[in-house]
């Protein structure tokens, strides 16, 4: 009987899938790989690769060309000081406009490239957390775990040998995407990604322009498009042998705890609504069932020691200990009345939760402690329906990201909505820039369970002025 094998490696790749199987060793425990289902969704061509074998690892790891990834560039000045949490956040919402992918439903990873002088590059891949939270579904269900996703291009080592010491480059041709990226020994890597259709007029044009400024000892050409390239020069294609050698290499890759790659992991998973409401309706129904079942016990108790009071020849003493236990059980019965009137209440207040008005000063409390120094709030302006807009100025590109994306964080409880920030550069005659943005709040329903709101750090300050 064949071992089950240790990790799973899919991959969904242009117009191809496929499976490997790999032992703790990282040795092939099988291969398989076909054409790629026509207008397939995301996962379900992870379902199609998973079905190709058998069993799956305990632990899986998808390669998929659905994720969106690009290399992104800041100034070092705009970003110096950020914690990697902060600089996540940031490029979470610089990368919304450029993915579709809203920051706050999109699990994202970076991995620090090459970049200019006087510039911080780093190499993003997101990803939409229902599709995670799909392809998690179908991993467990074949009886493994979802371990982490990533972009299948840009894989950050030579398919073939280098000499120690020798750069290499590569171009990989996807559907929709081309990565060029280029190494020399353990130096960050060089990458540029081209979102283009390799037909297009500009693709080769840019391929050069990056080629003349990257040289190197060696190139390969690495194509998974059905259009040929070999007027472009030596190009390998995802052949059987050429994908095998290269999901083996991504697998040693991606075991790694430093890929030097972006690598998502999925959220973890949070339990549906209709599961915990099915949960809480059950568990009423076996209290309800244990309350009434206790209540006529109680009524059959008093019953039977009233009739015995009543059949009663014994002395005044015997009288008055039945009394006591008819006193006792009428005490009980009274009690759990009063339990079942409190749970009754405690369910119907939770289902309507009481309002709060005074969610306008928790925005501006909050607004006041989340506000990074770098920002100046100068108004606040209303609308009929409640929505509030702060509005101010920035000196540098991420501090109305850092306050939109706490303020969503903090003020959930409370039913405030906070959207992403509308920024506007505006330059100076110097050539220096500020900001100008918009930090749109709309009322909604409170949360029915709120999470403690943590402090703010203690040198946020918050410009005020009278409302018009």
């Amino acid at each position: 009987m064949a071992l089950k094998a240790h990790l799973t490696l899919l991959a969904v790749c242009g117009n191809r899938i496929a499976r490997a199987d790999f032992g703790s060793g990282l040795e092939v425990r099988g291969m398989w790989q076909q054409t790629r289902p026509a207008h397939a969704l995301p996962h379900e061509s992870v379902a199609a690769a998973l079905s190709l074998g058998r069993s799956c690892g305990a632990k899986v790891i998808v390669l998929s060309d659905d994720v969106w990834t690009q290399s992104v560039e800041l100034p070092a000045s705009a970003v110096a000081g950020l914690s990697e949490a902060e600089m996540r956040q940031a490029l979470g919402f610089e990368a919304e406009a450029m993915s579709g992918i809203a920051a706050d439903r999109a699990a994202i990873a970076l991995t620090p490239i090459d970049a200019p002088a006087g510039s911080i590059g780093y190499w993003v891949t997101q990803a939409p957390e229902e599709m995670l939270a799909e392809m998690t579904q179908i991993i467990r269900r074949r009886g493994g775990r979802l371990v982490s996703v990533a972009h299948p291009g840009g894989l950050p080592m030579p398919l073939g040998e280098v000499q120690a010491g020798r750069s290499w480059r590569r171009i990989e041709v996807l559907d929709r995407t081309t990565l060029c990226i280029a190494r020399r020994g353990d130096a960050p890597v060089q990458l540029r990604i081209i979102h283009s259709d390799a037909m297009s007029p500009n693709w080769l044009a840019s391929i050069q322009q990056w080629r003349d400024a990257t040289p190197a000892d060696g190139e390969q050409w690495l194509s998974a498009i059905e259009h040929s390239l070999s007027d472009r020069g030596p190009v390998a294609e995802l052949t059987e042998q050429t994908l095998a050698q290269w999901m083996r290499h991504w697998a040693q890759r991606l075991v790694l705890a430093q890929p030097g790659a972006p690598v998502v992991h999925p959220p973890p998973q949070i339990v549906p609504m209709s599961r915990w409401l099915f949960r809480a309706a059950a568990m009423f129904l076996v209290v309800f069932a244990a309350g009434a079942v206790h209540h006529h016990w109680l009524k059959s108790q008093v019953d039977a020691a009233e009739r015995q009071l009543k059949a009663a020849q014994q002395p005044r003493r015997e009288l008055d200990e039945l009394d006591k236990k008819i006193a006792a059980l009428r005490k009980d019965i009274t009690k759990t009345r009063q339990q079942n009137t409190i749970e009754q209440t405690r369910r119907r207040v939770t289902r309507e939760p009481a309002r709060q008005p005074d969610r306008l000063l928790a925005l501006l409390e909050q607004a006041r402690r989340a506000a990074p120094q770098a920002l100046y709030i100068e108004k606040l302006a209303g609308n009929p329906d409640g929505a509030v807009a702060l509005q101010g100025v920035s000196l540098d590109a991420v501090s109305a990201d850092v306050l939109a994306k706490s303020l969503a964080e903090q003020l959930a409880a409370t039913g405030w909505r906070i959207h992403p920030a509308d920024k506007d550069a505006v330059m100076g005659a110097d050539g220096s820039a500020v900001w100008k943005f918009s930090v749109m709040a709309e009322p909604g329903a409170p949360a029915l369970n709120p999470v403690a709101q943590s402090p703010a750090p203690p040198d946020s300050t918050l410009a005020r002025e009278d409302q018009p």
